[in-house]
């Protein structure tokens, strides 16, 4: 299920103590969609097609010099928490510190540990360490991160806002997002195993995977030789 807020424009109330005046009442424009790819094989909940979890981009209709990005945890009957969330900027779209706006359920603050996506290594390319950004939940992170919403309670999400460098506009982050340039990772934990995993968007490149591709790259010059 993709968000309430999916597509539909809506107003923003009770944002004005992290947002400029003229903000506070600023509608949002959903811009896109990024799913959160787990990419680590650490437990039993890896490759579970009920794992769902996603990250809303959006802008403000009164300003394209800011970004809004909700994430939430649709992961049905499975138990699980985004306890922290990276963002590894490598075009220098984003300016911080960005704000942190917590939903339903969740607390997050600015920082924490550890201080680097775990498994981040694996990716290609590395994700940088340290991040550019990173938020996460308060202690315990089980409780105060983004859990997967169950009747009647209401859904949980929490957003980060940024500020972009002058002269950057929202499109131009997406267009990150969808080219790798901008790279958003999380830890999940808590999973009914006890395990943990990292996703990240747009849909991760191993090193793994990559190695596969060079192998197979290096054979079929073989074969034309």
């Amino acid at each position: 299920m993709i968000s309430r807020w999916a597509g539909v424009p809506i107003l923003l109330f009770g944002l004005a103590i992290v947002l400029p005046a003229e903000n506070s009442q600023a509608s949002l424009i959903h811009m896109d969609t990024f799913y959160l790819n787990i990419f680590t094989d650490n437990g039993d909940y890896a490759d579970d097609p009920a794992v769902s979890l996603f990250v809303e981009v959006f802008r403000y209709d009164n300003d394209d010099e800011l970004v809004y990005f909700e994430f939430h945890n649709d992961s049905d009957d499975v138990e699980s928490s985004i306890a922290r969330i990276y963002f590894d900027d490598d075009l220098g779209l984003l300016s911080g510190p960005p704000d942190i706006v917590n939903g339903p359920g969740t607390i997050f603050s600015l920082e924490g540990s550890p201080p680097n996506l775990p498994a981040g290594n694996d990716l290609s390319p590395p994700f940088q360490k340290p991040p550019d950004f990173m938020a996460t939940a308060d202690e315990p992170p089980p409780t105060n991160g983004v859990n997967p919403s169950t009747a009647p309670d209401p859904d949980e999400w929490v957003a980060i806002i940024f500020d972009l460098v002058g002269g950057h506009s929202v499109s131009e982050v997406v267009e990150g997002l969808e080219d790798g340039s901008l790279r958003i990772g999380v830890h999940v934990i808590a999973f009914p195993d006890g395990s943990s995993e990292s996703a990240s968007a747009p849909e991760p490149a191993t090193m793994g995977l990559m190695l596969m591709g060079g192998l197979m790259l290096l054979l079929g010059r073989g074969k034309r030789r």
